[in-house]
């Protein structure tokens, strides 16, 4: 071949070569160690577009999907593997490293595979000096979520009537265990006599004999959102409620889903509000509302409009939603009911929805993916988690103004 047919080659090659990185990506990562290693994940994934709507919030797409390649580079997540403990080591130091106050909810569950040791991990953000609002700002705000302006300028959500709880797991041993509290010079100490909202999401993923499931939608989406979550409350607390993250252990089922094997975590959460258990002395009565997030990475995400979930909350959030132009995210068409880590908060009379992306397509009630070893990171992006993420930090924030 001649001097033209090796320049044409090189040229072939070299265009190639650029495609292949532009089509794959490479994202540094840095391990505990502080070695680092690089992962490919599909082009824009990674990067939240430039041609999403702009809102208020600080939340980082971006750095919440760094954590959610993080999880899944640490493999299977189920309870009582390798990844699962370090999962929740993880959480831990980088729940700490933030600032907020860290605690460790120790228990043993019985499940159909027999005892099996559990832990939820939760963090505690107090409440900021408070700003007083102008009545002008609250009528901005009741008018954009529709509320009637009553003398008073806080509100109360009224639970649903969803029965008395019931027990999903049955514990044998309860433990509660500070592992840290940090606060910055001046910061006020936590209030613990304050009302709390809820953000929750489970760190565990389900076990598959016949294959590896890493789960970077089912578990590590919502894991995420909250830790990215967590940052941008720490920076800026909300005025009035304690901000409450639980990183939820067992919500899978071990065998088949039903009410005596799932939602481990949650259910033990919320047996043990106001007994020596619950961090912090929390009760059922302090907590004015829980929103829990779960598969929220889909590249092509729809929420799902949960029905079972407390309508008035669900309706606040779709509103929120679309207030922002994330019309195709928060579209009210996507309806089904879906059991999930809010449904113990319901059955306790506490306020409660779930933030889900159940819906992939028109004809189809779940991702195609879903308990599949596909549940991999070509599946879901920055984009859907800038998405939820920005839309629960304001939509918060609405609800700290608006409640008691």
């Amino acid at each position: 071949m001649g001097t033209k047919g090796n320049n044409t080659l090189i040229k072939i090659s070299a265009t190639l070569l650029i495609m292949s990185l532009l089509w794959s990506g490479c994202h540094e990562k840095a391990n505990p160690d502080g070695s680092v290693q690089s992962t490919a994940y599909p082009l824009g994934a990674a990067n939240v577009s430039p041609n999403l709507p702009k809102n208020a919030s600080d939340f980082k797409g971006e750095r919440a999907w760094r954590d959610l390649v993080y999880q899944v580079e640490l493999g299977e997540r189920y309870v009582g593997s390798p990844g699962h403990l370090g999962i929740r080591q993880w959480l831990q130091k980088n729940l700490q490293e933030i600032g907020c106050t860290v605690y460790e909810q120790k228990f043993t569950a019985q499940t159909p595979e027999g005892p099996k040791e559990m832990a939820n991990v939760v963090a505690i953000i107090p409440p900021g000096h408070a700003q007083p609002h102008s009545k002008e700002q609250l009528r901005g705000v009741r008018a954009k979520t529709g509320q009637v302006e009553q003398p008073s300028s806080q509100a109360k959500l009224e639970p649903t009537d969803q029965g008395s709880a019931s027990a999903n797991a049955s514990t044998v041993k309860t433990v509660a265990k500070r592992t840290t509290t940090s606060t910055n010079a001046g910061e006020s100490a936590p209030r613990q006599g304050s009302k709390a909202i809820i953000l929750g999401a489970h760190y565990d993923t389900k076990h598959f004999q016949e294959f590896p499931f890493v789960g970077a939608n089912d578990g590590a989406s919502g894991v995420a959102a909250l830790l990215e979550l967590a940052r941008v409350f720490k920076a800026k607390p909300l005025d009035k409620h304690r901000l409450i993250l639980v990183f939820f252990d067992g919500e899978e089922a071990f065998k088949d889903w039903n009410s005596q094997d799932s939602l481990y975590g949650s259910t033990h959460f919320v047996r043990n509000l106001g007994q020596n258990a619950a961090p912090e002395g929390l009760k059922a009565n302090d907590i004015v509302a829980a929103i829990i997030l779960d598969m929220i990475g889909d590249k092509n995400l729809r929420l799902t409009y949960d029905t079972i979930s407390h309508p008035q909350l669900m309706e606040l959030l779709f509103s929120k939603g679309n207030e922002l132009l994330f019309t195709e995210q928060f579209k009210r068409t996507e309806i089904g009911s879906i059991s999930d880590d809010h449904f113990p908060f319901l059955l306790a009379q506490i306020p409660a929805i779930d933030i889900i992306g159940f819906n992939q397509k028109d004809n189809a009630i779940y991702p195609e993916y879903w308990h599949t070893q596909g549940d991999t990171l070509d599946k879901v992006c920055a984009d859907s988690l800038q998405v939820v993420g920005s839309t629960v930090d304001l939509f918060v924030r609405d609800l700290d103004k608006l409640l008691e």
